[in-house]
């Protein structure tokens, strides 16, 4: 026994015998069906496109199902608007006439629910008919996927046929199956479009874009990554951080674990050395954040190449280096035109300097403080160079108005080196080296914490070298005969914590002056 569609009839069988059982005609009604069916699928999957696919389906069916004509409409995202999709075997305009007779018949409901609607010229149902001559029957099923209209199916018959239950079955199961299938294309479609639009987008950002899964391994990298590094987007996928660093130059526990911190919700930012398809090492900023990828929990980092702004750092660090270096041999040589206007007291800022520099890490002070006491105490009696040559080298005690004049020289080496933009407050430390706790120092007569601590470190240095060294009108003191002066107006003339460390860096670091 052969199954076969026959118009007027429905599905039915071709007698081979003298009678067939009703069981038999139902099982035969299957098989024809399931084979209608299996050619939807078929004609389906073989189309490149959406608007293919649906005029296969289309096809399949009036071909298996033994119809004229007949139309797909889509329903769109708002669930109102149907728009034909493709149809064969009727004038340009009939699905147009079709949809709109429809419409005004009052059954709007075959294009938006999930009921399906048969007229034929045998009973002429209480229905719509097609505004066509010639056509006599017509089938109108719902496309559903999942319960979800996806579009309508109408096929038509220019016979005067009878739709059989047989073909009201068959055609409802075909639009199941197509609706499902064309949900699927128009999804894939969708899909297609966003990984483009993505593609497109991704693509165009000039940063390099890495999207890591949890290993750290690349799922997919932009176009800006390809040309940072010089591979190709097949290159990187499946590779890590650790097969694109230069050798050496990362910590790569540190790397992978702002990986981890980055999938905790923390964001991450950092340096990195990568290694180019050339072989060359390159620097780039890396940022990393949690995201999603397609579904997938990812990281995805954003990297800068960072070489030219590494190369304009050092540049400039290297200018930077050459004018501080600039700068103390200016220092150094306003003060080699001090002690060569006086002779007595050749080397006494180079001594003070060692002292107090000693002092200070002593103090353990900030580096930049340490700086700033050598700086200061290269020149702190630069004013010295306004005070006449024959008081300078008196060997006699000086008379009241001879002492007024040096007490000018720190006033003399502020305003010298006021104009000068040091990193430090060198004038401020030149202009109270000679200020004292109590306030009994010049020129100003500052007290207490109105002293800079660089001053007050110079002042005890500057007192100790000068005890302990000869001068014009007198012998050497001797450093212990310095230290004891110290001692003696410790947190009264002078600041205690430098004069403890004065002490500490000459009793037991066993600090001596150079010659």
């Amino acid at each position: 026994m052969r199954a076969e569609i026959s118009a007027g009839h429905g599905v039915r069988t071709k007698k081979t015998s003298a009678s067939t059982p009703k069981d038999g005609r139902l099982s035969e009604e299957r098989n024809a069906a399931a084979g209608v069916l299996d050619a939807v699928v078929a004609a389906a999957g073989r189309a490149d496109s959406l608007k293919t696919a649906m005029g296969e389906i289309l096809q399949a069916t009036l071909r298996g199902m033994d119809f004229d004509a007949g139309t797909i409409y889509v329903l769109e995202q708002d669930g109102e608007t149907n728009t034909p999709a493709c149809a064969s075997g009727l004038p340009a305009e009939a699905a147009a006439q079709i949809l709109q007779h429809v419409v005004r018949g009052g059954h709007n409901a075959l294009l938006t629910g999930n009921d399906a609607l048969f007229s034929d010229a045998a009973d002429r149902p209480a229905s719509p008919h097609p505004p066509l001559p010639g056509f006599h029957a017509m089938a109108a099923v719902p496309l559903c996927s999942d319960e979800h209209r996806v579009g309508t199916l109408i096929v038509i018959s220019r016979s005067q046929r009878r739709i059989e239950e047989a073909d009201r079955r068959t055609l409802v199961a075909i639009g199941r199956e197509a609706g499902g299938l064309i949900a699927r294309r128009r999804a894939e479609q969708a899909l297609r479009v966003s990984e483009a639009s993505y593609r497109g987008l991704f693509d165009a950002v000039s940063e390099a874009i890495y999207v890591q899964d949890r290993g750290g391994r690349f799922i997919d990298v932009n176009l800006g990554a390809m040309t940072m590094y010089g591979y190709d987007r097949e290159h990187f996928r499946g590779l890590s951080p650790l097969d694109l660093a230069a050798p050496g130059r990362n910590d790569m526990k540190a790397l992978m674990l702002n990986l981890d911190r980055a999938f905790a919700g923390e964001p991450q930012h950092f340096e990195f050395w990568g290694r180019r398809a050339d072989g060359t090492a390159f620097p780039k900023e890396m940022h990393l954040t949690q995201g999603t990828y397609f579904g997938q929990d990812v990281v995805i980092a954003v990297a800068v190449d960072i070489t030219e702004r590494k190369r304009a750092e050092q540049e400039i660090f290297a200018g930077a280096e050459r004018l501080r270096r600039a700068l103390e041999e200016t220092v150094a040589a306003m003060g080699t035109v001090v002690e060569m206007r006086d002779p007595y007291t050749a080397g006494h800022e180079r001594r003070v300097t060692e002292l107090a520099v000693a002092m200070a890490h002593k103090l353990t002070l900030e580096e930049k403080l340490v700086n700033a006491l050598r700086l200061a105490s290269d020149v702190h009696d630069i004013g010295k160079i306004a005070v006449p040559a024959e008081i300078l080298s008196k060997p006699g005690r000086l008379s009241t108005t001879e002492f007024e004049i040096i007490k000018t020289h720190p006033q003399v080496g502020y305003d010298i080196l006021k104009s000068i933009e040091f990193e430090w407050p060198i004038a401020l430390t030149v202009l109270a080296h000679h200020e004292r706790l109590d306030g009994s120092g010049y020129p100003l007569g500052l007290s207490g914490s109105d002293i800079g601590t660089e001053s007050r470190v110079v002042a005890v240095a500057d007192v100790v070298e000068a005890m302990a060294s000869h001068r014009p009108y007198r012998q050497a003191l001797g450093i212990d005969a310095a230290l004891e002066e110290v001692r003696r107006s410790r947190g009264v003339l002078y600041d205690a914590d430098a004069v403890d460390a004065c002490v500490a860096v000459v009793k037991e670091d066993s600090f001596v002056f150079s010659t």
